[in-house]
């Protein structure tokens, strides 16, 4: 009995530490329909909602372009993580490692070449 208890706990704990590692991200542009490039891959036209990876050492490399607008490249928002936060100061290691993360909403202007 004790062995399943321990395994219940473990499996829960488990679950708690590595469900926040992630954030969908939603890039939004005025005008909408511009192609957005991550980490140099295409995932779709704006408005596109992806989900990344909270931990503290990924950068997300954002282009955005359509034809008759000026380029943007630049790297994405990051924010402070309150759950990972919460993790961290509860004894756990691992939440701290996902704790600075993707704001989960951005919204670039594209600026019309003249």
């Amino acid at each position: 009995m004790k062995r399943w208890t321990l395994l219940l706990i473990t499996i829960t704990l488990l679950v708690l530490l590595f469900s926040a590692c992630s954030t969908s991200v939603t890039i939004d542009t005025d005008p909408p329909g511009a192609e957005v490039r991550l980490n140099y891959q295409r995932i779709g036209t704006t408005p596109v909602t992806v989900v990344l990876s909270d931990a503290v050492w990924e950068e997300f490399f954002v282009e955005i372009s359509k034809p008759g607008y000026r380029t943007i490249r630049t790297t994405l928002r990051k924010e402070i993580k309150p759950g990972a936060v919460v993790g961290g100061l509860l004894g756990f290691v691992v939440p701290w490692l996902y704790a600075w993360g993707p704001a989960p909403y951005h919204y670039f202007e594209l600026e019309q070449i003249d």
